[in-house]
C-alpha cells in the first residue's frame, strides 16, 4: 500500500502533466504494485487538489462498462472518476484539441438524479426512479501519462476524463426503451462509429447502480443533481484539430424531441 504522501506525490504528477501537456509516466511504472485500492486514493488526492484550486465536482463518470473494454484491463467490474463543473459543456460547443493529451470522442448517455441514491443494494429500477432525465452526451477522453493497459493506472488518471458535452433538454427515463437507443457517430459528415445503449451492461442505469453500490462500500453516495456518465455506446474515436462530430440518436419515446443530435467542434 501506498503511504499518503507517495499518493499526493503521483497526483502531483498528473496534475502537472495537465498543465504542461506532456504525459507523465504511468503511475504503475514507479509503483509496480500500485493496487487498485490505492489508485481511488490517488485520484481522492487529485479530486482534492483541483477543489482546493477552485474546481467543484459534479458528478462521476462509469468506464469499462463492456465485456471488450474490461478485457483491454484485464478487469472483471467498472471503473469510475469524477466529473468538474468547469469540463461540463453544451452543445455546439468549440474545443481545442489540443487542450487534452491524445484526445477521443465516445457517445454515451448521461443520468442526471432527481434524488439521492445510496445503499450497498441500489437496483436498476431504483436508478430510474431516482432519475431525473437522461441527456445525450460526449466524454473527450484525455490520458495524462503514457500509454497503458493498467486498470490502476487508468483508476488514478481519473479514468482518463477530460471534459463532457451535453445536448439540452433530455429524455425521462420512464418514457422510452433506454437499452434500445441507438447512436450513429460522425466525423466531418462521415460516419465512422455506431452502438446501441445495451452494451453498456445490458443497461446503462446498470452502471448507475454499479457506481451507487461501489461508493456506498467506500462510504459515500450519489447525491441528487449530480450528472453520472453510463459509458461509450461506440467505442472511442481519435480527434485531431479541425474535426467537427455529431451523434444522432434514435430512440422509440413517448416525448416529442426525444434525444435528438450532439454536436461539438474542434479546433
Amino acid at each position: 500500500m501506498l503511504t499518503d504522501e507517495e499518493c499526493r506525490s503521483c497526483a502531483e504528477r498528473l496534475l502537472e502533466a495537465a498543465y504542461t501537456g506532456t504525459p507523465a509516466a504511468a503511475l504503475g511504472q514507479s509503483f509496480p504494485g500500485l493496487t487498485i485500492e490505492d489508485a481511488y486514493r490517488i485520484q481522492r488526492c487529485w479530486l482534492e487538489a483541483r477543489c482546493a484550486a477552485g474546481a467543484r465536482a459534479v458528478g462521476y463518470k462509469v468506464g469499462l462498462t463492456s465485456v471488450a473494454t474490461q478485457a483491454l484491463f484485464d478487469a472483471t467490474e467498472p471503473m469510475y472518476g469524477r466529473i468538474l463543473a468547469q469540463g461540463v459543456l453544451a452543445s455546439g460547443s468549440r474545443l481545442r484539441a489540443a487542450a487534452f493529451s491524445r484526445p477521443r470522442i465516445e457517445v454515451e448517455l448521461a443520468f442526471v438524479l432527481g434524488t439521492d441514491l445510496a445503499g450497498s443494494n441500489v437496483s436498476l429500477e431504483q436508478v430510474l426512479d431516482a432519475t431525473e432525465r437522461i441527456v445525450p452526451a460526449f466524454e473527450i477522453v484525455g490520458q495524462r501519462t503514457t500509454a497503458s493497459r493498467s486498470l490502476s493506472d487508468a483508476i488514478a488518471d481519473n479514468g482518463a476524463h477530460g471534459a463532457i458535452v451535453l445536448g439540452s433538454g433530455g429524455l425521462a427515463p420512464r418514457n422510452a426503451d433506454i437499452a434500445s437507443i441507438a447512436a450513429t457517430l460522425y466525423r466531418n459528415r462521415e460516419q465512422v462509429a455506431s452502438g446501441v445503449a445495451s452494451l453498456v451492461m445490458g443497461h446503462p442505469a446498470a452502471a448507475v447502480a454499479w457506481l451507487a453500490r461501489a461508493l456506498d462500500a467506500a462510504g459515500a453516495h450519489l447525491e441528487r443533481g449530480e450528472i453520472i456518465l453510463t459509458g461509450t455506446l461506440t467505442g472511442a474515436v481519435e480527434v485531431m484539430p479541425g474535426d467537427a462530430f455529431r451523434a444522432e440518436y434514435a430512440v422509440a419515446s413517448r416525448e416529442s424531441e426525444a434525444l435528438g443530435a450532439l454536436e461539438v467542434v474542434f479546433g
